[in-house]
């Protein structure tokens, strides 16, 4: 379950960055 994980960080971290993108 660790990619789903990562994935979850990796979409937080750019809707943080750019939430525009979302």
């Amino acid at each position: 379950m660790t990619d789903v994980s990562e994935s979850l960080s990796n979409i937080s971290i750019s809707v943080s960055i750019d939430p525009v993108d979302n």
